[in-house]
């Protein structure tokens, strides 16, 4: 049997019990219910917040986003015209971002600065950087340059929660199941302090509607139903970061033997990864994610625009699983899959290959 691209998470029902009784004393299960405050408080401390900023639980990343862009809306009068990196999620080139203006990406996946600072700056009012795999090395680059332009930036951190988070008040985050602390569907929105109460009418039934009314995105709010999940993940991260650490460590190195490069050198310690994006010299197929012998892949994400390095990557990338289930195979038939992502595949076995499959410890 195959391991899986997403993690088999399996929730302690007797934890989430637990928690839902501090909702069941209040009979109060959502509209900010007292697991919706335990979620926000526990995952700012996880994450090392300052106070100057706060945490917003919500339905998913893309209200989040939705919702930072849509409070900027408001502060200019009128919507901002957005630029974005052509490598990111399909919540930008429709609905309220059909609009965007994409630029190229780097080597990385991430925002090209070069094709940033060449971009007209009358063309574009605001930046949405994205973290498309979690890999992000930091933000720094883009950050010093909106601050120098006194430009409005969002970040899409979408899997870059971590103990350490970038120096920047405006990010949207994703806790959706394929995430690394997803369980189910959520998001988080994160503001400075001083525009939580500006944006919170933006999401919810309240009684003071934004100003101006159509400034409204839609009903954005999470149940305390779904942040007890939420937190049983968050309460149990201690144990899948270390097994998703020891297998990150293990395939990027075995990557390494055949010429799979991983972006950013494979993420940072302090941010948890459940996936590693590889790079192939070669063509990797779209289909080739499925017809693995050991694991499932992923090849992630379709550039929303064509252009050439976004273009590059995607035809070049493929996401392989690092969660603690792979440390179910060996080594030898994690290479057997690498090496045909590689390529290598189709050439005589190596003598590795042959040397048995033993469980890695």
């Amino acid at each position: 049997m195959k391991v899986s691209f997403i993690e088999d998470k399996r929730p302690d029902l007797a934890r989430v019990g637990r928690l839902l009784e501090a909702s069941a004393a209040r009979n109060h299960w959502a509209n900010g219910g007292p697991l919706w405050h335990r979620l926000r408080d526990e995952m700012s401390a996880h994450m090392g917040l300052p106070s100057d900023v706060c945490l917003i639980p919500c339905a998913n990343a893309g209200i989040a986003l939705e919702a930072m862009a849509r409070l900027w809306a408001m502060r200019f009068g009128r919507r901002l015209r957005w630029l974005a990196p052509a490598f990111a999620f399909r919540n930008l080139g429709r609905g309220y971002f059909a609009d965007v203006t994409f630029v190229d990406c780097d080597g990385d996946a991430m925002l090209d600065m070069a094709a940033l600072r060449a971009v007209d700056p009358g063309s574009y009012d605001g930046i949405i950087a994205v973290n498309p795999m979690g890999h992000a090395l930091g933000f720094d680059a883009v950050i010093a340059f909106a601050r120098a332009r006194n430009l409005p930036l969002l970040l899409d951190n979408a899997a870059g929660i971590g103990t350490r988070m970038p120096d920047w008040g405006w990010q949207a985050f994703s806790l959706h199941h394929t995430k690394p602390y997803g369980m189910g569907e959520g998001g988080l929105i994160l503001v400075p302090a001083e525009a939580v109460d500006a944006l919170e009418p933006l999401i919810t039934y309240g009684d003071r509607p934004p100003e101006p009314p159509e400034a409204w995105l839609n009903n954005g709010k999470i149940s305390d139903i779904s942040c007890a999940f939420l937190l049983d993940r968050l309460q149990d991260a201690p144990n899948w970061i270390a097994a998703s650490t020891e297998q990150r460590q293990r395939i990027v190195a075995l990557a390494a033997e055949v010429g799979l490069v991983p972006l950013c050198g494979g993420g940072v310690p302090h941010v948890a990864l459940t996936s590693v994006a590889l790079l192939s010299d070669a063509t990797v197929p779209e289909d080739l994610p499925g017809r693995l012998q050991h694991f499932m892949a992923g090849k992630y994400y379709r550039p929303l625009a064509d252009l050439p390095q976004a273009s590059d990557i995607f035809r070049r990338i493929i996401s392989v699983p690092t969660h603690g289930g792979m440390a179910v195979l060996s080594d030898d038939q994690i290479r057997t899959d690498l090496a045909r992502i590689a390529g290598e595949g189709r050439a005589a076995p190596a003598p590795w290959m042959l040397s048995g499959t033993a469980a890695a410890s």
